[in-house]
């Protein structure tokens, strides 16, 4: 796990992104101390994680994924939609609504595949 020193708002909100995501995922599969012991971690750790405090190393990733039954992909990538389109939308508030279309059409040309919130068959 990595401690973050976050800089600038962008980073913050970054963090923040992804913490919402992996508590999304976290929710109907148990507590941060169930899916904790799954993953093989602290509660705090996973509370750190979901905060925005600290950030999961690759494996921890994985791991918490399989415990949420989800791909760690579909975290990585909720992330990176929302970064890219806040990014646009501060720079220029009419080419971040073109970003936002170009990547939901992207987003709806993938196979799919469950929400992180959902459970794999």
């Amino acid at each position: 796990m990595k401690r973050v020193r976050v800089t600038t708002k962008t980073e913050q909100e970054w963090l923040k992104t992804i913490g919402d995501l992996m508590r999304s995922a976290r929710r109907g599969h148990g507590s941060q101390r169930t899916v904790a012991q799954k993953v093989g971690v602290s509660q705090s750790r996973i509370s750190r994680w979901e905060s925005g405090s600290a950030i999961p190393d690759a494996l921890e990733l994985i791991h918490f994924a399989e415990a949420c039954l989800t791909r760690p992909e579909r975290l990585i990538e909720g992330v990176a939609m929302r970064t890219v389109e806040q990014l646009h939308m501060e720079l220029d508030p009419q080419a971040g609504a073109v970003v936002t279309e170009l990547v939901q059409i992207l987003h709806d040309r993938r196979p799919p595949g469950p929400a992180p919130d959902q459970e794999v068959a």
